[in-house]
């Protein structure tokens, strides 16, 4: 079991110690327990690691010095986007209201099966908004399997185009818009307490401005 000499809590990959936690924690959960594999994984060393990790920020979770979760973030202003991603994505479907550099990805998200019921994935979700936030991200993309779409709707997220391949299989792409607080109080949504904790001005218009396109162009 994947270990780091860290506190409790969700961190930033900083150290060759925590990437090599998380790379363990992803091959036990996708590999060796989900029999999904990538051309980069070391079976040898019961490894995953995956192309572009070194431009993506990393979140992981620890629960009694162990990794318990993780979540990798891939920011298109870092990027660029692999063809993959902008194929499953189409993040270039919301230009030019919102550039590509302004929007972010959540992928890899893998949380050990003693956790699924527990705080950790919506921990690493909200420290991934708040890290959004930061950085002045319009959007947050992620996919799920089509089962998890309503849960994933309750956090604050919103379906935009049909499902998608990524290499985890067939998945429902989803978006999240930072600045359209009205949508996320209106459903109560925990995106919103992350989006305003960061304590960044958000613009409403803004968000009116970019969710009208889910209702136009992007019907």
């Amino acid at each position: 079991m994947p270990t780091v000499s860290q506190p409790d809590g969700v961190h930033f990959v900083t150290t060759e110690e925590e990437l090599r936690a998380v790379e363990r924690l992803r091959y036990e959960c996708h590999v060796a327990q989900m029999r999904r594999t990538r051309t980069s994984v070391d079976h040898r060393r019961r490894l995953m690691p995956l192309p572009a990790d070194e431009r993506s920020p990393i979140l992981y979770a620890v629960e009694g010095g162990e990794v318990v979760g993780t979540l990798r973030i891939r920011h298109g202003r870092i990027g660029p986007y692999t063809p993959e991603e902008l194929a499953g994505y189409a993040p270039d479907q919301f230009e030019p209201v919102v550039r590509v550099e302004d929007t972010m990805l959540q992928d890899t998200f893998v949380i050990r099966d003693e956790h699924l019921g527990g705080p950790v994935r919506m921990q690493l979700v909200l420290a991934s908004a708040e890290y959004a936030v930061s950085e002045g991200v319009d959007l947050v993309f992620c996919a799920c399997m089509p089962h998890l779409v309503r849960t994933y709707r309750r956090v604050g997220f919103r379906t935009y185009k049909a499902t998608a391949k990524f290499p985890e299989g067939v998945l429902v792409p989803l978006v999240a818009i930072v600045h359209d607080l009205d949508y996320l109080e209106a459903i109560n949504a925990p995106l919103r307490i992350a989006f305003e904790s960061a304590g960044v001005e958000l613009d409403r218009r803004r968000g009116h401005e970019i969710a009208a396109l889910l209702w136009t162009d992007l019907a």
